[in-house]
């Protein structure tokens, strides 16, 4: 497949027929968590995703090839604490892998985090005891890997 133009843009409610349909699809590949996988349930759930602010999708040949979405949640044990944003999905379409599709959505949300000065937290599957390439990537972008889950640092930037 020759290299595609893929273009990087905050989702838009316009955007949740096809997030849906996506998350919907993807979601035993990608162990996405979503509360109820009736239709309207999950396009209500995916367009509150959206609204939180934080969810971008890559498109190219004008559809979407990726998105990262990230949910509003508080610490259970300090729901006053200051609340964060984690991802309720992050895929990359199969043929739009290993060009760097998938760095650019992570960048993207960092740096909207970083700007908004919201921590983020990104609670991907692993490979398992040994750190795989995709880990290795997540620290680079200036996550750390804090019991299961990768936390961005607070000087997380470029």
């Amino acid at each position: 497949m020759p290299k595609q133009v893929i273009s990087i843009r905050k989702a838009t409610p316009d955007d949740v027929v096809a997030l849906k349909d996506l998350v919907v699809s993807g979601r035993e590949e990608y162990s996405f968590d979503i509360p109820e996988p009736e239709p309207v349930a999950t396009m209500a759930w995916v367009l509150s995703v959206i609204a939180v602010g934080h969810t971008y999708v890559a498109e190219a040949d004008g559809r979407i090839v990726g998105s990262i979405g990230m949910r509003a949640e508080t610490w259970p044990w300090a729901p006053a604490a200051r609340p964060f944003i984690v991802n309720a999905w992050f895929f990359v379409d199969e043929g739009y892998r290993k060009g760097g599709t998938g760095v650019a959505l992570a960048k993207k949300m960092r740096d909207g985090a970083t700007e908004a000065q919201v921590l983020a937290v990104l609670q991907i599957t692993s490979g398992g005891a040994v750190v795989d390439l995709k880990d290795r990537l997540i620290q680079r972008l200036g996550f750390e890997y804090v019991g299961g889950s990768f936390i961005m640092r607070q000087d997380a930037h470029g």
